[in-house]
């Protein structure tokens, strides 16, 4: 039988759940980028922030936009890990769709609006697609920060 260990790091755990996560949240933007359904994507908008939008789909462009995705992903996962372990490791799935839709509501809603990101033109499509991602992202990172990490680190409540 094979057994795996359970990180006992919160911060390690947090950036695992995060980033496992975020390959979930990119591939279903991904999908609906390349059906036509939506005009852009996270990792575009990512590398928007630190580059005008006619580098953003150049190869560095794009590696860019996915180094800005992920680490965002990590640093959520971290808030999640230290969120459960405030709060207790229970109802894990309303925990991760919350802080997944509140992270896209400041990312797109007030950091794009302000103009932190050189692409600002969203479509509803693409709009609800990204919302509806970050939600899953939410949930997702929260199953599999439950699934890696120690019990013992997010104390019930």
């Amino acid at each position: 039988m094979i057994t795996i260990r359970k990180i006992n790091d919160r911060v390690f755990a947090g950036i695992v759940a995060g980033v496992g996560a975020n390959l979930l949240k990119t591939a279903i933007e991904h999908a609906a980028y390349k059906k036509g359904y939506t005009n852009q994507t996270g990792l575009q908008k990512a590398g928007g922030f630190f580059m005008s939008a006619r580098h953003v789909n150049t190869p560095l462009g794009k590696l860019n936009g996915w180094i800005a995705d992920n680490s965002v992903a990590a640093i959520l996962g971290i808030c999640k890990s230290y969120l459960f372990s405030l709060s207790g490791r229970d109802y894990p799935i309303v925990k991760g769709v919350a802080l997944g839709d509140m992270s896209w509501a400041f990312a797109y809603g007030v950091l794009a609006k302000m103009g932190a990101s050189s692409l600002q033109e969203e479509d509803p499509k693409t709009a609800f697609t990204v919302m509806i991602s970050h939600m899953v992202f939410g949930a997702a990172s929260a199953i599999i920060l439950r699934s890696v990490a120690n019990p013992n680190l997010f104390p019930r409540k």
